[in-house]
């Protein structure tokens, strides 16, 4: 990070200018469709950082954790700020239980920060990427929803990476898609000794 706009010498010449607008790293598709993953981190009932949700704001965010639970993470972003904390212990001791109750108190604890930040008079989205498409999925399957499937969510796709339509055969079409990826299948294994005889 640069924590700087400019810097000039005693003639005020400029002698660093911090560029702010940088350079784009990924699409604008791609970075919609990221984003709007985030936000169901923050709407869903079940989210970790539901807790973070501002008045009239829109918020997306991700938390996350170390392998040994020794540190605690919640970035949230709004249209117009990016606020990070984290949490842990020199020594890098355990700091919570097994449980997404430590999330949803960073999430707080970040809102808390924010609300002061933040001017939520007025109501404030992200700006959408027009070329993104807005379809209904088979959560069951992952492919686009038809009457077929009872349970529908709403997803985001990038006009070159749209799934096909879902025949309703859901059982069919998760073992494909199981087979297709290697999961849930036996694998034959072969002892060492095995293979000596």
């Amino acid at each position: 990070p640069m924590l700087y706009s400019k810097v000039v010498d005693s003639k005020g010449n400029n002698i660093l200018e911090q560029d702010f607008y940088g350079t784009q790293a990924i699409s604008s598709d791609t970075a919609w469709v990221t984003n709007r993953m985030m936000k169901t981190v923050i709407t869903d009932p079940y989210g970790s950082g539901i807790n973070a949700q501002l008045p009239n704001v829109e918020v997306v965010g991700k938390t996350g954790t170390s392998n040994d639970d020794s540190n605690l993470l919640f970035i949230g972003c709004t249209p117009e700020y990016v606020g990070g904390l984290w949490i842990g212990r020199d020594n890098n001791d355990d700091i919570l239980e097994k449980s997404v109750s430590g999330w949803k108190t960073l999430a707080s604890v970040w809102k808390s920060i924010m609300i002061d930040v933040q001017d939520t008079s007025q109501v404030l989205n992200f700006t959408p990427d027009t070329t993104v498409l807005e379809r209904n999925y088979c959560s069951q399957t992952g492919l686009l929803a038809t009457s077929k499937c009872k349970d529908a969510e709403l997803g985001y796709y990038r006009k070159v990476n749209v799934p096909e339509y879902c025949s309703g055969d859901h059982a069919k079409i998760q073992e494909q898609i199981y087979h297709d990826h290697g999961i849930g299948l036996e694998e034959e294994t072969v002892d060492a000794d095995d293979r000596n005889e």
